[in-house]
C-alpha cells in the first residue's frame, strides 16, 4: 500500500482552526459529562467550610454545585440551610421552594420550610409543611410534633392533641409530645 502524501490529498490536512474546534467539542462534552460529579464536589467543599464557620464561602460553593447542575435538589436544600444559618430567610425560603419544586419528596426542605414559617408566625404555611414532612416520612416524630405545635399555635387544639396521642402511641418516651400534651389536655 502507498502513502499519500499531504500534497496529494489537500483535504486530509487538518487546519489549527478545525483542531481547536475539535478540542473544543471534546471539552465541552467532558465538561458536560463531569458536570454532576464537579457539582457534587463543590458540596462537598460547602459542607466543610459550613462545618468550620464560614458560611459565606458555603454559600458559594453551593450557588457554584446549581451552577453546574440546576437540577440537583439536596444543592438547593443545602444553600437554603446556609442562608438560614446567616438569618437570610427570604434567600432560604426560595432554596427550599426550588428544591421541592425538582424534588417534591424531599422532606426534610417541608420541615426547614416549616421552621420558617413557624418563627415568623405563618402558622396556615408551617402547619402545611410540617404535615407534608410527617407524610413522607410518618417515622420522624419532629415532623409530626411540629405540625402538632403549629396546628395548636393556628387554634386547632383538638387535632394537636389528636396528633401528640399518635406520636405517645408510636413512643411513649416521646418527651416534647408528652410536654406538650400536658399542656393542653
Amino acid at each position: 500500500m502507498q502513502d499519500i502524501k499531504a500534497e496529494q490529498a489537500p483535504d486530509l490536512k487538518v487546519s489549527l482552526r478545525d483542531r481547536a474546534i475539535m478540542l473544543a467539542i471534546s471539552l465541552i462534552g467532558a465538561i458536560l459529562i463531569l458536570r454532576p460529579a464537579i457539582a457534587f464536589q463543590n458540596i462537598s467543599r460547602g459542607n466543610f467550610f459550613i462545618d468550620n464557620g464560614f458560611t459565606g464561602r458555603a454559600i458559594s460553593q453551593y450557588q457554584r454545585a446549581i451552577f453546574l447542575d440546576p437540577g440537583f435538589a439536596d444543592a438547593y436544600g443545602y444553600l437554603g440551610f446556609a442562608y438560614k444559618k446567616e438569618k437570610q430567610m427570604d434567600k432560604a425560603t426560595e432554596a427550599y421552594k426550588k428544591a421541592l419544586e425538582i424534588n417534591p419528596r424531599d422532606k426534610q426542605a417541608y420541615f426547614e420550610l416549616g421552621n420558617i414559617y413557624f418563627s415568623r408566625d405563618n402558622m396556615e404555611k408551617a402547619t402545611d409543611s410540617f404535615r407534608k414532612a410527617a407524610e413522607l416520612d410518618p417515622s420522624d416524630l419532629n415532623a409530626r410534633n411540629m405540625h402538632a405545635n403549629s396546628l395548636q399555635k393556628n387554634g386547632r387544639t383538638e387535632e394537636a392533641i389528636s396528633v401528640w396521642e399518635s406520636i405517645l402511641k408510636k413512643n411513649p418516651e416521646y418527651e416534647p409530645a408528652q410536654t406538650n400534651l400536658s399542656k393542653y389536655k
